[in-house]
């Protein structure tokens, strides 16, 4: 059984094969080495990030939202020409809602440009804001999930 083993191996040995050229190893890790220390490397690895997590996300949401309301959006579905009603629908909620944002943001750029106002001020004002977008964005309050 040994000079079997020992056939086999002299056999494998002998096989012909190709290595890669003198000096390859060290040509690939300075081709890493170089890519790594590239300050757009960093930048682009936290741009994927950020994709990947923003897109974790809305597909999490959306997942939510179509298992909590798949009989209505199969209802919705079947009907002709809803796709096209939904679409007008959405595009003029966004139109509105971008004016929205835009007066929003004049309005605070003109509370900020009025007066310095003092920093005690200033915190109770995010803190009120936070809460009414908590609020709007969650639909109900908390006492009534319980």
């Amino acid at each position: 059984m040994k000079n079997g083993s020992d056939n086999i191996a002299k056999a494998i040995r002998a096989l012909p094969y190709r290595g890669p050229r003198a000096g390859f190893s060290a040509r690939v890790m300075a081709a890493i080495a170089k890519e790594q220390s590239s300050p757009v490397a960093g930048l682009i690895g936290a741009a994927e990030l950020l994709v990947a997590g923003w897109s974790a996300l809305v597909a999490f949401a959306a997942a939510g939202l179509i298992g909590s309301n798949w009989t209505a959006i199969a209802a919705f579905l079947i009907q002709p020409g809803s796709f096209g009603r939904a679409l007008d629908l959405a595009s003029a909620r966004c139109a509105m809602l971008a004016g929205k944002a835009v007066a929003l943001l004049q309005l605070a750029a003109d509370l900020a440009a009025a007066a310095p106002v003092p920093a005690w001020q200033e915190f109770a004002a995010a803190a009120f804001v936070s809460a009414a977008v908590i609020y709007t964005l969650s639909g109900r309050l908390a006492a009534q999930r319980i």
